[in-house]
């Protein structure tokens, strides 16, 4: 499956999700804890991918700085359109990279880990 953030070209290796609930919490002087809800957040999507080339990682570091929402597809299939709200990397050192052939065998591959919230 060819996934696509913002036309970069990723390679998923995982796609979590974290659904949260707001809850304030008062503990009187004389009784057991009262619990108060204020809603949910929307879903965070969390996405663990290799990415190949220093360009493809710069636009990614770019994206989250931005205050924009980009598309997420799949096989070029719109998945979502998500803002980014953390990204951190590292790279992975091999002897040469076979993922994307369109790039030079010694393009330095990085894993990503991009928050990704529903825009």
């Amino acid at each position: 499956m060819a996934w696509t953030f913002n036309n970069v070209r990723i390679f998923l290796q995982g796609r979590d999700g974290v659904n949260t609930l707001t809850i304030a919490r008062l503990q009187p002087l004389s009784g057991g804890t009262i619990l108060q809800g204020f809603g949910y957040e929307s879903e965070m999507i969390k996405l663990t991918a290799f990415v190949v080339g220093d360009m493809d990682r710069d636009i990614l570091k770019y994206m989250s700085q931005s205050f924009s929402a980009f598309e997420l597809k799949e096989d070029s299939t719109f998945v979502g359109s998500y803002y980014v709200h953390s990204m951190s990397w590292s790279q992975t050192f091999s002897v040469a990279q076979t993922l994307r052939p369109d790039l030079a065998c010694e393009s330095p591959v990085y894993r990503v880990e991009l928050e990704l919230y529903v825009a």
